[in-house]
């Protein structure tokens, strides 16, 4: 075979994986959760004691993109621990700031499962919130903060979004504390606690997905090269 032939040959396998991703992989993880420390973090269908909270935390996408499959989070919270949660309420926003909420680029509520993980040493009960998108969407290179809410019947308890202890943590930024509170009430950045406990401003959250893999751009400007190198020869 001769060389050129040789060339687009193995250009034309490589096309055929530009189309397909990675397998799913933890994109991004604020870290382990911290004890104690935490943020009110639900949305009480139900009961008039509690309201809607949410905490929203920033994380980074880097080229060439995210598909996004599935978020989590790491919850605690005086309620039972076999409390139902059917679903949760998410959201990914760009452009957050004081008093400013940004531009919404995806959102929703998921079917979503709440597994108990034990009990922490100051009696709270652990959580971890899974929620499998029914419509995963894909993310461009930048800046966003996500959010990933609970949706409860509990009128007795209240859950919170773990601090994170930057353990395990994956991707970025890991600690610069850049979050925020949001409720129909207020909406300020999340101030790290001060005191013997301490605190990071940072949330023990995470998205699950897959890069695209390679990129298809490179490709085409490879074929482009050697398309222009065997025309000279001619």
């Amino acid at each position: 075979m001769k060389r050129s032939s040789m060339v687009w040959a193995a250009v034309g396998v490589v096309m055929g994986a530009a189309v397909s991703w990675a397998g799913a992989a933890t994109l991004f993880y604020g870290g382990d959760p911290r004890f104690p420390g935490g943020a009110a973090n639900q949305n009480n269908t139900t009961s008039t004691r509690h309201f809607t909270y949410r905490v929203y935390d920033d994380f980074q996408v880097a080229t060439p993109g995210w598909h996004v499959t599935s978020l989590f989070a790491n919850l605690g919270g005086d309620v039972p621990s076999n409390e139902a949660v059917q679903s949760a309420s998410y959201e990914i926003r760009t452009g957050m700031s004081e008093n400013n909420l940004g531009t919404l680029v995806a959102g929703g509520t998921v079917p979503a499962t709440l597994v108990y993980q034990g009990a922490s040493t100051n009696s709270f009960n652990l959580f971890r919130l899974q929620a499998d998108l029914t419509a995963p969407f894909d993310l461009s290179p930048g800046s966003y903060w996500l959010t990933l809410v609970p949706n409860t019947n509990d009128t007795s308890g209240q859950l919170y979004l773990r601090d994170s202890n930057l353990g395990n943590g994956t991707g970025s930024p890991l600690r610069n504390g850049n979050s925020f509170t949001y409720s129909q009430f207020y909406f300020f950045p999340t101030t790290p606690p001060t005191g013997p406990n301490g605190g990071t401003g940072d949330y023990s959250l995470g998205i699950a997905g897959s890069v695209p893999e390679p990129a298809l751009g490179g490709i085409l400007a490879v074929m482009a090269c050697f398309g222009g190198r065997r025309r000279q020869r001619v």
